[in-house]
């Protein structure tokens, strides 16, 4: 599970995620290209909430899409910075 908030945002969004297990997690940030703009985690998580702040100060507003991507599963979610 991944969650956003707030969204839409202004410099600084949290990003919640819950892993069901211990497993390795990929965490970035991509902007509308494609383009992996940010990488927020990478690396083993245990199985629980895990909490994270992204700083978009220098950012243009915009939307960015936030992915989180382990083993088994794989999801993304719209953001939009407004400035």
């Amino acid at each position: 599970m991944i969650g956003v908030y707030p969204n839409p945002f202004n410099s600084r969004l949290s990003v919640e995620v819950e892993v069901p297990q211990k497993d390795f997690v990929e965490l970035s940030i991509y902007d509308l290209n494609g383009k992996k703009v940010k990488d927020i985690f990478n690396g083993t998580l245990n199985k629980g909430i895990h909490l994270y702040t992204v700083d978009f100060q220098g950012y243009h507003s915009g939307q960015y899409f936030v992915k989180m991507k382990s083993e088994n599963f794989s999801k993304t979610k719209k953001v939009v910075l407004v400035k």
